[in-house]
């Protein structure tokens, strides 16, 4: 699907490719020339560097979704990341749980916007506004404000938000409570999913993975492949991991 790109030179700064999975999550699992192997639904391989545009998905949501609240989201679940994979961190508190839990909601709901996008709504009933693309854009960013046009639509990226807001609520509602698990391997890496579905599980490195609702564990290859398959199950596009090589999920 189309994405309605900024002003020329984009002097407001809006987010144009926004990253499903952070860039600075994916960066994780980097290799040591900086790279990450991404696995197609196709079969292809591709190697990547974290901020290719291929995590991402394109003005999807609107700028106040990309900024407001997830902003905060992504930031605590960054600073808690870095604590477990530095061993700083061994067990996740009811607290450290919370933060996940957030962060997991909105990877799901980043991911179900990017494969089912919305199209351009009409507003029946409502009278729309002649806007210059320099007032939508500062209504956008500056205000963070919908805005109808002058045929009466709303930008398909307003609703998206909206959306996004209400499934990442109620994925969070659904978890409430729920403890995490610190899962790791030396025996065989975790991959990452565009999208986690259903499953209830956060890779972290390509040695550590969260999942929902287990006691801190060490796992065999064979159970980190088992993981792994479950979540190749969900894939719309793509999993990326360190060294696919390493992930046991057979051929």
């Amino acid at each position: 699907m189309s994405y309605e790109p900024p002003l020329s030179g984009n002097p407001n700064n809006i987010a144009v490719d926004q990253h499903v999975f952070p860039q600075s999550a994916v960066a994780r699992f980097k290799n040591s020339a900086g790279l990450v192997a991404m696995r197609l639904t196709s079969g292809k391989t591709l190697m990547l560097t974290p901020k290719n545009w291929r995590f991402c998905a394109r003005r999807a949501w609107d700028q106040g979704t990309e900024t407001f609240r997830t902003h905060q989201i992504e930031t605590s679940y960054q600073v808690l990341a870095n604590a477990v994979a530095s061993g700083a961190t061994k067990s996740l508190s009811q607290e450290m749980s919370d933060v996940v839990t957030s962060f997991y909601a909105l990877w799901r709901a980043r991911q179900a916007a990017r494969a089912a996008p919305m199209p351009d709504a009409k507003v029946n009933g409502i009278e729309g506004e002649e806007l210059t693309k320099e007032k939508e854009e500062w209504l956008e960013v500056e205000r963070n404000t919908m805005f109808i046009r002058a045929d009466t639509t709303v930008p398909s990226r307003f609703l998206t938000g909206i959306q996004m807001r209400r499934h990442m609520d109620a994925i969070e509602l659904g978890l409430e409570g729920k403890r995490w698990g610190i899962v790791k391997s030396d025996a065989a890496d975790f991959l990452v999913p565009d999208g986690p579905g259903e499953l209830n599980v956060v890779p972290v490195t390509p040695a550590i993975c969260l999942c929902v609702g287990i006691p801190d564990m060490v796992l065999d290859a064979s159970e980190v492949g088992e993981i792994n398959r479950q979540m190749v199950r969900w894939v719309h596009q793509y999993f990326f991991a360190q060294d696919l090589e390493r992930c046991s999920i057979g051929p």
